[in-house]
Parts: C-alpha cells; structure tokens; sequence
C-alpha cells in the first residue's frame, strides 16, 4: 500500500536523496517531483544491489544490458536538466545511510512497491534512515494504488476479477511533468569517491564483459 506522501517537511529543507529503482525515468516521477520542490538540492541515486543481477531466480544477460542502457538514457535526462545519476553497488540498507549522511540529506523519496521482495527490501532501508534521514513513500509504479482494494472483512482479494472491479473503481494518481532544472550538491566528488563498483555483478553473468565495464565505468 502506498504510504502518505504528504507529511510534513521543513520549507527549508536543502537536500533529498530521490532513490530511482525500476522507475528510470523523469517525466511522471512523483518522487522526484516532490524531492525538487521541496529541497533546494537534488541527489539522485540508483544502488545496485547484486541480488537483481545474479542472485535471483531468473538471471538474466539481457535484463543487465536492458537495465545499464536506461540508466544511461536516465543520467543523459538527468544532465539535461542540470542534475546528475549517482550509481552505488551494494545493500540499499547499507548504501542509503551512508550517502544520506556524506551529503546531509533530510528526507529520501522513492516510489512504494508492492511485491514482497521490494517490501522487505523497502522495511530494512527504513529502519536504516531512523535518525539520519525521513523516508518519503510516494505513488509512482502504478496508475492507482493496488494496496487499497480490500474485501469486506478487509482483507486482501484472493481472486483476480473482484479485485479487478475495486481497483477499475480507484482514483487514478496525478500525472507529473519532468522538472525543468535540477541543482545537485556541490560535493559532488565525495558522491563519486564511495563507488566500491569496480568489478560488477554483471561481469558474471558472462556477458561482454570488457564492454560492460567501460559502460559501468561512465556511470560513477
């Protein structure tokens, strides 16, 4: 379920952290949106966490190829903008904290998820930031939250068709327009100096893997 995304935040907050994950993309982004309006300053950050590329079920070669392509399509939109994508290898619940702190950030937005992994993953990353940042949960992977339909005892549907006909009944979000600028922290080269992503996961799906690393290498 989609957490409340308006809680209250200091007018004069100076940075957030915008967490981008299977939602590589800046037109339409309710995260980073709200991280622009509301923070003079902008850190967008993708972790790579091993666990996607060669520790799940289905690894896959054409999946990391996929993924590096629209992360580089995403940093070109980015820079476009004046901003910038910061690549990180590692646990988000480990890499989060520790980019939070190096830039000062207050909050860290990213869009809710709703598959266990993703939960899981999304509940350890909060217990991380308690101190250190304020976690800001927003819509953004679905056009209407599919946490919300429910039977009448309140619980979730077991079968497909009357879960359909509840979330056909759902509020549709607000569709978000690309910000036009973005402002990155002038500490910059410390963002670069904690990659840690010098041999990649990617390498070991055997894939190209000379061409995977030049294309790893432009993205820190």
């Amino acid at each position: 379920m989609v957490a409340p995304a308006h809680s209250p935040v200091s007018l004069q907050m100076r940075t957030a952290i915008v967490w981008f994950r299977r939602d590589l993309r800046v037109h339409d982004h309710p995260a980073l949106t709200a991280a622009h309006r509301e923070a003079e300053r902008v850190v967008p950050l993708f972790v790579l966490d091993p666990r996607l590329l060669d520790a799940g079920r289905f690894p896959s070669r054409n999946r990391a190829w996929f993924m590096l392509a629209s992360l580089r399509e995403l940093r070109e939109a980015l820079r476009d903008r004046g901003g910038e994508l910061f690549v990180r290898a590692g646990r988000p619940e480990n890499v989060l904290p520790r980019i939070a702190r190096d830039v000062g950030a207050e909050a860290v937005h990213f869009a809710s998820d709703v598959s266990p992994f993703a939960m899981a993953r999304d509940r350890r990353v909060t217990a991380a930031l308690d101190g250190i940042a304020e976690v800001r949960r927003h819509p953004g992977n679905f056009v209407a939250d599919v946490g919300k339909p429910a039977t009448k005892q309140g619980k979730p549907f077991v079968v497909f068709s009357p879960f359909w006909r509840a979330w056909e009944q759902l509020p549709r979000r607000d569709v978000h327009g690309a910000p036009r600028t973005l402002h990155v922290p002038s500490v910059r080269h410390s963002l670069r100096a904690c990659s840690g992503w010098t041999r990649p996961a990617v390498a070991r799906l055997k894939c190209a893997s000379r061409a995977l690393n030049r294309a790893v290498a432009g993205m820190m």
